[in-house]
């Protein structure tokens, strides 16, 4: 299983940085980067229970830091948009994973705050009638999938500040379908990829 991170800094001969090892043969550990390109995000996580890390990759000497230590069962992932966390998670013993934000800092479980729109109703709430499997943060709006009404569906918020604007979902014309959205790396951009199939369209 992965269990170790380093650091290598390129340039010199100075020996490899280990940044964080896992010990509990539960965990498995994996690596992303924020699509805007601040973060590089260390995942450890069970099947039950998830932690997360954060390096400032804007500072060559930032430290590892976490964004909220594991609690058990409680599986949480984490975006960043405009100096905020974009994060999914089933605190609260949830039934499915609720949509959260909170300032970008280390420690922050305490600020998550559900992510509403305009008249202030929870975008996802954790409950069982609409279901958040991922989230995408761009520069000005926010892609989410999930599901509903026993279908796949893709959601876009677009976004004023830090404030959701509007919460639109995409729709199509056929009544069963499956529908997710594509790998993105431009995190500036007016498009997103979507790939969409049915029994009848390929």
């Amino acid at each position: 299983r992965p269990y170790q991170v380093y650091r290598r800094r390129l340039g010199n001969n100075d020996p490899d940085e280990m940044l964080l090892e896992e010990k509990d043969e539960l965990y498995w550990m994996g690596i992303s980067k924020s699509l805007d390109g601040k973060y590089l995000f260390i995942e450890v996580s069970s099947k039950e229970t998830s932690e997360i890390h954060f390096l400032d990759l804007t500072d060559p000497n930032a430290n590892l830091q976490c964004v909220a230590p594991r609690r058990l069962k409680v599986l949480y992932d984490v975006e960043h948009r405009n100096g905020r966390w974009w994060i999914e998670s089933n605190v609260g013993g949830l039934p499915d994973m609720a949509l959260w934000a909170a300032p970008a800092n280390a420690h922050c479980a305490d600020e998550w705050q559900l992510v509403t729109d305009a008249a202030g109703v929870a975008l996802f709430e954790g409950g069982e009638d609409r279901a958040l499997s991922a989230i995408t943060c761009f520069q000005d709006f926010v892609v989410m999938q999930g599901r509903e009404g026993g279908l796949p569906r893709v959601w876009i918020a677009a976004m004023d500040g830090d404030s959701v604007q509007t919460f639109q979902q995409l729709l199509f014309d056929e009544d069963a379908y499956d529908a997710g959205v594509g790998t993105h790396y431009e995190y500036d951009t007016r498009k997103i990829a979507v790939a969409y199939d049915s029994l009848v369209t390929p």
